[in-house]
Parts: C-alpha cells; sequence; structure tokens
C-alpha cells in the first residue's frame, strides 16, 4: 500500500512540473549536505580558510560541485558541523547530523563515517579516511607537505586535492540518484614525497643520494 501511493505522489509530481514548464522555468531542485569534520572550527569548513591546509583542500572540494552545478547559496545548501577534538561525542553528534535528514553527509575520516553509519542506515554517506597505521610513524614523517613547508622533515602524501575532487564527484552522483553503495570506492595511486632539507640538517641528519633522486621536491 505504502509503495502504491509513492508511485502516485511521484506521478503527480512530474505531471506538475511538466505543465507548470509551459508557463514557467521552474527552480533548481535545491540539495542540502553535511559536511562532519573531527575536530578544529567549522570555519576550516571553506574554500576561503585561514589554514592552509583546509583552504586547499576545500578549495578542490567546491570548486569540483561548482563546476558540476552545484553552488552554495544558490542550489546547494552546506551545514558545517564539528566533533571539536572529543571522539566520546562523534555518535551524539552524528544523531543530530541525521536528525537534519541532509541529502548526504560528508564525514571526514574514519571515526566520524562509522559515527554517521551508526547513526543513520538511509542517508547516503560519503567519506575519506584510511586505514590505522599499526605499529606507530615516525613523528618526523608527515602526511601533508604544509608541514614540511613549516620546517617538518619530510612528508609522504597522497594527493588529497584528488581525493577531496573525487568526494565533490559522489556527491553530485548521489544528488543524480545513483546509490552510495553503487559508487566504487576511490583508492589513490599517486603520491608524493617532499623532503626538507634544511631540517635535515638542523637534525644533523643526510638523506641518501638514491632518496633524493626520487623525491617530488627538495626544499633547500
Amino acid at each position: 500500500m505504502t509503495a502504491t501511493r509513492k508511485h502516485a505522489g511521484t506521478a503527480f509530481l512530474l505531471l506538475s512540473t511538466a505543465v507548470g514548464a509551459v508557463h514557467a522555468q521552474q527552480p533548481a531542485r535545491q540539495h542540502r549536505i553535511a559536511i562532519v569534520i573531527p575536530a578544529g572550527p567549522t570555519a576550516f569548513i571553506s574554500d576561503t580558510s585561514r589554514d592552509t591546509l583546509n583552504r586547499r583542500l576545500y578549495q578542490a572540494f567546491f570548486e569540483e560541485l561548482r563546476r558540476l552545478g552545484d553552488v552554495e547559496g544558490q542550489n546547494l545548501t552546506v551545514e558545517r558541523y564539528s566533533g571539536e577534538g572529543r571522539p566520546k561525542g562523534y555518535a551524539d553528534l552524528a544523531r543530530e547530523v541525521a536528525n537534519r535528514n541532509p541529502d548526504v553527509i560528508v564525514a571526514i575520516t574514519n571515526p566520524v563515517a562509522l559515527a554517521a553509519r551508526a547513526a543513520t542506515g538511509t542517508i547516503p554517506i560519503v567519506w575519506i579516511g584510511g586505514d590505522p597505521i599499526q605499529g606507530g610513524r615516525l613523528p618526523a614523517i608527515y602526511g601533508y607537505r604544509e608541514y614540511v613547508e613549516a620546517g617538518g622533515l619530510m612528508a609522504y602524501e597522497t594527493d588529497f586535492g584528488e581525493l577531496f575532487r573525487r568526494m565533490a564527484d559522489d556527491v553530485h552522483e548521489i544528488f543524480g540518484g545513483a546509490k552510495a553503495g553503487d559508487i566504487p570506492i576511490y583508492q589513490p595511486t599517486k603520491f608524493q614525497l617532499v623532503i626538507n632539507l634544511k631540517a635535515a640538517k638542523t637534525l644533523g641528519l643526510a638523506f641518501p643520494p638514491a632518496l633524493l633522486a626520487t623525491a617530488d621536491e627538495v626544499i633547500e
């Protein structure tokens, strides 16, 4: 009975749209997404963020959405949430987001995505994350080039700009009716090695010439 009412309502809406188009152009369909980050101010979720790393990533995300026709302030509403660095509060935050019933939840990091998945079984979730590194990592090796530019020793990073563009593509596909489970998981294949020789000299370290030769960028 429910399915019958749903189909009848859909037919009515389609008919109403077709008739209305004769008289006036219909406004673009509005979409709403919720972006949830694990920590930091929600102001970081912007392509004009004062934080260099976040600005680079969200420029890629929002520029791709705009290229696809999804423009914040026009046909797209973006709600921003932060877990404020409190993992124990992720579940409550995820339920709050789910209760708002956005078209898509964009979750940044695995823990946030898992909390969102536990909070809703109906809202599509697009997320970016990685497998945890077992056994620790040397503190002088970073995952983002910005840390090396700020004085860190070296970075081995994936192309996060490309990942955020891919994430925007997934959001747009869902807007178009695609099911989140049908969209293939994208795994990066391109990585970049950045070495800071000035930091190495300060630490009294010397890199083998073969390693320097393979670096994508050497900061002197």
